[in-house]
Order: structure tokens, then sequence, then C-alpha cells
């Protein structure tokens, strides 16, 4: 994995096994935004659309005016990731080239993965960031993981 500067917005090179992880995972947090995938009260749900207000019925009220387009803000950025994903792949790598709003869009929905997959693993400041063999957990904290180097890769690459 490989991430660098293009004017405004920045380049992701990605070999083929890491192509199909982010495919993969894009996929997933692709199910995880289909309207009735969680239940109402389920972590993920609330992570991703968090309470707006600290009354239960204020909140209620806003998160069905929002969530709705929320949700589909955030679908429409995952199939735009998946097509530049789709579009850049060859039999030998994946090259993605973004402008800056494609980079922003990237950032975004690796945050909502990275989001939906700390709040399953219940990550907290005081984590140390280590996938243990024998883990039940260690398949979605790998994932974790990965999100979180490539998303800072990309941040920092764009902060230069």
């Amino acid at each position: 994995m490989k991430v660098s500067r293009t004017g405004a917005g920045a380049r992701i090179r990605l070999n083929v096994a890491e192509s199909h992880v982010i495919e993969q995972l894009l996929d997933e947090l692709r199910g995880i935004l289909e309207p009735e995938a969680l239940s109402a009260d389920d972590p993920v749900r609330l992570r991703l659309y968090p309470d707006a207000y600290q009354d239960a019925s204020d909140s209620e009220a806003f998160r069905e005016l929002t969530e709705t387009a929320l949700q589909a803000e955030r679908s429409e950025r995952v199939e735009a990731c998946l097509a530049e994903l789709h579009a850049g792949r060859s039999l030998r790598r994946t090259e993605i080239v973004l402008d800056a709003d494609g980079a922003d869009r990237w950032i975004r929905a690796l945050n909502d993965l990275r989001l939906a997959y700390g709040t399953q693993l219940e990550i907290t400041e005081d984590d140390d960031y280590q996938v243990r063999m024998g883990d039940p957990e260690a398949p979605v904290r790998a994932r974790y993981l990965f999100l979180t180097a490539l998303q800072d890769l990309l941040v920092e690459t764009l902060m230069r």
C-alpha cells in the first residue's frame, strides 16, 4: 500500500490482495448501511448516527428527520469508492487517483468503517491495538488496524 500526493488530491496504490480486502470491507459497509440492517439499539447504528440531543424524544425526532439522508449520503460515498476501486484495478495492482473531493470521500468512507469496527471491538483510548492469535476478535481487529493505517497514510499525505 502506497499513498502519494497529486496536486490537491492523492494517488493510492494497492497490490491485488489489498485491493480485494478493501473491496470486501466496502461491501460490508454497504450492508451495514442498508436501512433495516441494524436494529434501533445496535451500538454500531448508534455510533454512526449518534444522538443529537440529550432528551431522548428530541433525539428520536431529529433521527427521523436526518437518518435517511445521512444513510443515503454514506451509501453514495461507498458506491463511488467501489467504482473508483474497480476502475483503477488491473491484473497487477490497483491505482486510484483522487482529486480533493475524492480524497475526502475516501477518508469519510474509511472513517465509517473504522467507526463500525471500533464500536464492535469497544475500542478506547487505552486500547493496545494488538492483534493476538487465537483471539476471536482478531479478524475484526486486523480490519480495524488495516483501515487505520490506510486512513492515516491518506490524511498525512494530504497534510504535506
